[in-house]
């Protein structure tokens, strides 16, 4: 994945002032708030979903979780509901205040550590682009 271009965000507005209009303050003042605009918001924004979303190297929980999408790898552990342990509650229908009971009949899903999720989205990654020949690796 380091063979990824690099690619500069960046936009110059001001470049788009016409030679007949450099000397219109208001005009000019207008572009460079656009341009001060464009630096906050859209070059650090695509700056942000490269590092957060694109890169797995460095991508966030959000990122991990489009990337598991992607690959068809889940990065979930469920976990089964104990039956061997009974769900008491009140009543007819062992209910506690909240009309439920007090155990899980679902279970209980976990998410991998975002470090663990990095690996095995980046090991699946690799699966699905590798031919696994010796000189490959």
């Amino acid at each position: 994945m380091d063979t990824i271009q690099q690619f500069d965000y960046s936009v110059n507005l001001l470049r788009s002032l016409l030679w007949q209009y450099e000397e219109a303050a208001n005009l000019r003042a207008l572009i460079q708030a656009k341009q001060d605009w464009y630096d906050e918001n859209q070059r650090d924004f695509w700056q942000n979903w490269f590092d957060n979303v694109f890169n797995l190297e460095t991508a966030n929980d959000f990122g991990l979780n489009v990337w598991s999408i992607i690959l068809g790898q889940t990065i979930y552990i469920n976990r089964a509901a104990d039956t061997s342990k009974v769900t008491w509650g009140f009543g007819t229908y062992h209910a506690n205040f909240t009309r439920g009971n007090f155990g899980s009949t679902t279970g209980t899903t976990y998410q991998l550590p975002t470090e663990v999720a990095r690996i095995v989205l980046r090991l699946r990654y690799f699966k699905m682009t590798s031919s696994g020949t010796v000189p490959e690796t």
